[in-house]
């Protein structure tokens, strides 16, 4: 009802301890974690330290509002500054313009600075309600001052100006919080290289944090966790975007705007670029760059919170896969470290015409993944498959291809072959995704562009396949060579299954009988232990040439995996007595590794813990791991001890 609340009435949740069962940890913007958290996720503020922040936070004080309860008046003495922690506040002008704010928007700052009445009454206006931090006058100016924040409202005055009349259905006054700035018309270049204009990981889930939705962490246990993004935001400004601009949709002069990165560009990466005129990528960084590692190629019209999510899972186990030694909590901090080219975020979107060249050789796509740097190419699809419709996501295969570079299939499940059999969730999407993609012909790609449809089409045309395309050329060869990889990324998923039509039909795309799973186990052998030594599965493929050495000790080689520290030792014992042959070799050591990191995993919570007994003994359990091992899992080990020498906590 408006009422105050003290600075001692806001709760803090405490970290909670790891616990062996679901944990939904949630992200979202507007959930009450006080004003630091709210001062964190504020321009200008979010660039502050945790320091500046603390001692800023003090100052400010929280009040409640219902719908239609009025904040401030038109008429009213500018006496304070606001910032939205959750809910809506609707702003109304004198001439009845209307604005709508949310969660991290502030105002009431420029009739503060101008030294006015206010101008516009703010009313809240979201379901249930409102929650609102305020500063009063005199507080907010010595913050100002002692903080040197002047140029930072200055930007976000020239960013409501250059959005004055924005995509989203907000439309700001274009009178300037604090001194007049004129917004650059003419498109800038903060970064030359376009193997720098990369993006992190990070940058891209805290955007989708503060603007788009949410994100949720589900973990299960110490060692693994799935990552979740709604784009709830970013939903409901396309449904205010679509009902203020219905008329001009439906007489053909706009186009409805759905959750994808049309909307984003458009409603969020103009808006917050207009001002420099570079990309968001050269914004991200202030102009120093970030190396690109990772391709992403993808539909713009994919869903952005599955975009989000394809793209957080695979860089996930792209960092497992490279270190799987690390704990969950290193191994999600080294994935936001990942610099990716997103070109939605990488391309200057005011200087596209320019930056595109006029060959394939001249474009930011060609430079990016040419580069040594560039390490691999990962393809986002969506449930329809859309980007394998797309001619670009076509040519990015093809380029790939071409340039040698590894290619991955991601999905929102993660990528395609890390998908495992363990819900019918999962079995009903993996053959919904095989048959997808077993259709696609590249032939029958589409572009926005007739010019680029034909650019590409002439490149794919003279493709002369290899490999198991040997003898094919243009889309044909193409066609083989993306169903022979989608096949071996499926074939693993299809084994546990047992689904023998499917294996059959990867089989027959051209996939390898010796393919191995994400463990480095061979198909043959998965059959085996999980279907035994007489299943139609297991005959197909020794049938199409699997080494049949593969079924040797099959049951023990799963075993490796068992979640039973126990279990999983004396496996390793017994596949090791037949391991001279090279065949279990890589998930052999995949296991160790594993296995290490589990059981570091639990000693690392002991190693902290309180009772110096408790931590002696990790300490001792560290040790006999260390000399019980092999020497490339020992130096590994000798790797995280020194992680946990340095980390905080220990």
């Amino acid at each position: 009802r408006g009422e105050v609340e003290s600075m001692e009435e806001v709760s803090v949740i405490p970290n909670a301890e790891p616990q062996p069962k679901t944990i939904l940890r949630s992200f979202t913007p507007g959930v009450n974690e006080g004003i630091e958290y709210v001062l964190r996720n504020t321009d200008p503020f979010s660039d502050l330290s945790d320091f500046t922040i603390k001692a800023m936070a003090v100052s400010f004080k929280r009040t409640l509002h219902w719908n239609g309860q009025a904040i401030c008046h038109a008429g009213d003495p500018a006496s304070d500054f606001y910032i939205i922690e959750r809910g809506e506040v609707t702003i109304t002008k004198k001439n009845g313009q209307q604005v709508e704010l949310e969660a991290f928007d502030c105002f009431g700052e420029r009739a503060i600075f101008n030294e006015t009445k206010r101008t516009s009454t703010a009313e809240a206006s979201g379901k249930g309600k409102t929650v609102v931090w305020s500063i009063e006058k005199k507080q907010f100016l010595e913050l100002i001052k002692k903080y040197d924040l002047e140029s930072s409202f200055d930007t976000l005055a020239r960013v409501r100006i250059s959005s004055s009349v924005t995509d989203d259905g907000r439309d700001f006054d274009p009178s300037p919080s604090g001194p007049s700035y004129e917004p650059s018309t003419e498109p800038n270049i903060w970064v030359k290289d376009f193997t720098m204009r990369g993006i992190k990981l990070g940058n891209l889930l805290d955007f989708f944090a503060l603007h788009c939705g949410e994100l949720v962490i589900e973990e299960e246990g110490y060692s693994n966790a799935e990552a979740h993004c709604f784009p709830t935001k970013l939903t409901q400004m396309c449904s205010r975007f679509n009902s203020s601009h219905a008329k001009r949709i439906a007489e053909g002069q706009d186009r409805e705007l759905g959750p994808n990165l049309y909307a984003v560009d458009r409603m969020l990466i103009r808006k917050q670029t207009a001002a420099d005129r570079v990309s968001m990528a050269e914004l991200w960084s202030a102009g120093q760059g970030v190396q690109i590692e990772v391709f992403i190629s993808h539909f713009w019209g994919e869903d952005f919170g599955e975009f989000c999510q394809s793209t957080w899972r695979f860089c996930l186990v792209y960092i497992r896969d490279r270190f799987p030694q690390l704990a969950q909590q290193a191994l999600s901090e080294m994935a936001r470290q990942i610099g990716l080219y997103v070109c939605a975020f990488s391309n200057n979107q005011w200087n596209l015409a320019a930056e595109m060249g006029t060959t394939v050789e001249e474009s930011p796509f060609y430079r990016v993944m040419s580069a040594e740097t560039t390490q691999i190419v990962a393809m986002n699809l969506d449930q329809p498959v859309t980007a394998l419709s797309r001619a670009w996501c076509a040519f990015e295969f093809y380029l790939a291809h071409s340039l040698g570079k590894r290619f991955s299939m991601s999905t929102r499940h993660g990528p395609l072959k890390e998908l495992k059999a363990s819900t019918e969730i999962t079995k009903v999407w993996l053959r919904h995704m095989f048959q997808m993609l077993h259709e696609m012909d590249i032939s029958d790609a589409r572009a926005s562009s007739t010019k680029d449809l034909a650019m590409i089409m002439e490149r794919v045309h003279e493709f002369k396949g290899t490999g198991v395309a040997a003898g094919l050329q243009g889309a044909d060869a193409l066609n083989s060579l993306l169903r022979s990889l989608i096949a071996d990324q499926v074939l693993p998923l299809l084994v546990s299954m047992g689904d023998i039509n499917g294996v059959r039909q990867a089989l027959s795309s051209k996939a390898s009988p010796e393919t191995r799973d994400y463990r480095g186990i061979p198909v043959l052998t998965v059959a085996v232990a999980t279907h035994g030594q007489d299943d139609d599965v297991v005959k197909l493929l020794i049938n199409r040439g699997a080494n049949k050495g593969a079924t040797t000790r099959a049951s023990e080689v799963l075993d490796m995996f068992n979640t039973e520290p126990q279990v999983r030792a004396l496996a390793m014992d017994a596949v090791q007595e037949v391991a001279s042959s090279g065949l279990y070799t890589e998930c052999l050591h995949i296991a160790r590794r594993e296995h290490v990191r589990h059981i570091l995993s639990c000693l690392r919570l002991n190693m902290t813990d309180a009772k110096p007994h408790v931590r002696a003994l990790a300490t001792e359990g560290v040790e006999q791991l260390l000399s019980q091992s092999q020497v490339d899992v020992a130096h590994e080990v000798q790797d995280i001890l020194i992680r946990l020498a340095t980390d905080d906590d220990a």
